[in-house]
């Protein structure tokens, strides 16, 4: 079964400022601000690029980003390339991730 996120940022949008939301978001596109949800499923696609923190209860890095981030489970994939201290409770990178920051694990 594949899992689809609800809300979906598509290519050539770009948001300045704080995006907030609930539930599952998938981002295609360039944000320039902090993106968080206390509870929310965060994909970062390929083609992305994050300036700015990133916080949700789960994440998938695809893409860029450039800030710190805070998730209960982080995945890095192969195409990952995280500039920012990473906070987590369960963390995998997959070979290839690029990943320039510090990791501390969540209490």
């Amino acid at each position: 079964m594949i899992h689809m996120a609800t809300n979906v940022l598509a290519n050539g949008v770009e948001i300045e400022g704080v995006l907030e939301f609930s539930g599952d978001l998938e981002i295609n596109c360039k944000v320039n601000g902090e993106v968080k949800s206390d509870k929310g499923n965060l994909i970062i696609n390929k083609d992305s690029d994050i300036k700015g923190d990133v916080k949700a209860s789960n994440l998938t890095v695809h893409g860029k980003v450039d800030g710190a981030v805070t998730a209960a489970s982080c995945k890095l994939a192969e195409t990952a390339d995280v500039k920012g201290d990473v906070a987590y409770k369960t963390l995998e990178v997959k070979p290839g991730a690029k990943l320039v920051g510090s990791m501390k694990i969540m209490s």
